[in-house]
């Protein structure tokens, strides 16, 4: 990670949108590890949303690419401390923490700052394992806290096919949740 001295200069010059993707559990780290804290406090500081990775790595990725990768350090129960300590920290959870269903929707009924984010289970999952995690979201109340990210930095091709599966998701929550007027309509919904 940059420094926070980097990442307030950032900010200064608008180049600071958010804090994303981190992904400490490939590193072994959990998010309440302290060498993030500073971070979470610049996060909350500045009003910028931070992006964690909570969810499956590829399969195999502790023997192949990420030696210290913890599928547990996955777990969205482990961001509460983070939100006690910081209750204005607005965090997407990438993946929406699959499979981990129920550990997420309680985070999010506990904590209405953090939003689930599915973009990469649009196209790397089946529908049968999508649609039925998506809709636990909505019929726990969640539908306006639903984000979708393409998380396509390697493969750009599937964000049109990804795209096509989620419509109704692509604007409004993440309109909101990011505070911007992208159709500019000069209706900004906090």
């Amino acid at each position: 990670m940059p420094s926070i001295d980097e990442l307030r200069k950032r900010h200064a010059e608008g180049r600071l949108k958010s804090l994303s993707e981190l992904s400490f559990q490939y590193h072994g780290i959990g998010p309440t590890d302290p060498r993030f804290e500073p971070y979470w406090a610049l996060a909350e500081e500045l009003d910028v949303p931070v992006g964690i990775h909570m969810g499956p790595g590829a399969p195999g990725k502790t023997y192949f690419a990420a030696p210290e990768y913890r599928v547990a350090l996955s777990d969205p129960i482990l961001l509460e401390p983070v939100l006690v300590n910081h209750p204005r920290l607005r965090i997407f959870v990438v993946h929406a923490g699959y499979p981990m269903k129920e550990r997420m929707l309680a985070l999010m009924a506990a904590y209405p700052n953090v939003y689930a984010e599915f973009g990469f289970l649009t196209v790397g999952y089946r529908d049968s394992d999508v649609w039925p995690y998506m809709q636990s979201f909505i019929d726990a109340g969640f539908e306006d806290r639903i984000l979708y990210g393409t998380d396509q930095m390697v493969w750009p091709e599937a964000i049109s096919y990804s795209i096509n599966r989620v419509r109704k998701f692509l604007y409004e929550n993440a309109a909101r949740f990011l505070r911007i007027d992208p159709a500019e309509t000069g209706i900004l919904r906090h």
